[in-house]
């Protein structure tokens, strides 16, 4: 572990080609790897393989991308590390197999670190068993992802995939219901009993859910609103879907 510990930043950083690749061989948990254009190496390969291994996202940048990291020894490679330790969606389904009740947050597109954090602070207080993130397209974990989730980020795993439409038709297989929640449809989730082993899936309040991943789910649900604002906060949408799962699971278990 020598050359890991010695290239180990205070700003949570790897650099150099061999730091990182013993980095991603180690159980240290990576956010995302940045690679120089037009590196060609042996260890430049393992690394890539390593990030394709684990679902780390990989990037390709030009020179003039590292020139803010000139003063270390980067030789054109560098980890970012996360704050937190993903769960990959197999050690997910394992971990629940058995499982009677099950509740997933699946995000779509939802790239506001603030929002991510505000979500994630709502799953762990109504009990979501985990909070599940595409590898691209999504708003990355940090210090301001941390603090808007007021620290509940560490007590809510958190499952990063490579492609959340494969993720969502692995949940599909294991017999779980996904429903979106979505403005477009015409169900109320208030009048629709939620199943006991289901997901949510939630979209950017911009965008909302795309189109592929909408329409594999299994139902379409909206949170009506009577006002005169036509939508809500990603944040607060996902709360007050979660409470209502929750709400419901709680008359099942009385």
């Amino acid at each position: 572990m020598f050359l890991f510990e010695t290239y180990m930043k205070k700003d949570n950083k790897i650099f150099g080609i061999h730091p990182v690749l013993e980095a991603l061989q180690s159980d240290q948990s990576i956010q995302k790897v940045i690679i120089q254009k037009g590196k060609h190496a042996w260890a430049i390969d393992q690394i890539k393989t390593e990030t394709e291994k684990s679902n780390i996202k990989l990037q390709f940048l030009p020179v003039e991308g590292f020139k803010k990291y000139d003063h270390h020894n980067h030789q054109g490679v560098i980890a970012f590390l996360s704050p937190v330790k993903f769960i990959s969606i197999e050690e997910l389904i394992e971990k629940h197999q058995n499982k009677d009740q099950v509740n997933y947050l699946l995000l779509d597109g939802v790239t506001d670190v603030r929002n991510l954090g505000a979500i994630i602070r709502n799953a762990e207080s109504m009990n979501c068993d985990v909070v599940i993130l595409p590898e691209n397209n999504s708003a990355t974990i940090n210090e301001t992802t941390i603090k808007a989730s007021a620290g509940s980020i560490y007590n809510i795993p958190i499952c990063k995939v490579r492609h959340l439409f494969d993720a969502l038709m692995h949940l599909k297989s294991e017999g779980i219901q996904c429903i979106a929640i979505t403005e477009k449809s015409q169900h109320n989730i208030y009048d629709y009993k939620l199943q006991e082993k289901m997901a949510f899936i939630i979209g950017d309040e911009g965008k909302g859910i795309s189109l592929k991943i909408l329409k594999a789910c299994d139902m379409k649900l909206k949170i009506p609103l009577t006002g005169k604002t036509s939508s809500l906060n990603v944040s607060v949408a996902t709360g007050i879907a979660l409470y209502e799962r929750s709400k419901q699971i709680a008359k099942v278990n009385k």
